[in-house]
């Protein structure tokens, strides 16, 4: 499985739990392989490289997450936009593999996030 397939599949698994839990997340849909001109056009609408994976809308403001797989690293890009993201007061978590997501969901369930 490549490395993309297993966090979507951990990503997938934290959003089940997170609306189990009766949380309000989305994914938006920002990645994804696209020609160049799709990938203007995506561009054009508002697509951003560097948006994390998921963002869940809480009463206390909404929460970032990132997916990655226990050994998956930030890209530069995901770096700057998480650093922007803070510094706009906004909390930006990153999950290493579906044990730790699945935990940092909870805790942000229970509102202690």
């Amino acid at each position: 499985m490549s490395g993309r397939s297993v966090e979507d599949t951990i990503q997938a698994e934290m959003v089940r739990v997170a609306r189990e839990l009766g949380l309000f997340v989305f994914h938006p849909a920002n990645g994804g392989n696209r020609s160049a001109r799709e990938g203007m056009a995506f561009k054009r609408i508002g697509v951003m490289a560097g948006i994390p994976d998921l963002v869940f809308v809480t009463p206390r403001g909404m929460i970032f997450m990132e997916v990655k797989t226990i050994k998956g690293r930030l890209s530069e890009v995901q770096k700057k936009v998480h650093a922007e993201l803070k510094s706009m007061g906004y909390k930006v978590l990153v999950a290493q593999g579906c044990i730790h997501g699945v935990a940092l969901i909870e805790a942000i369930a229970e509102e202690n996030i």
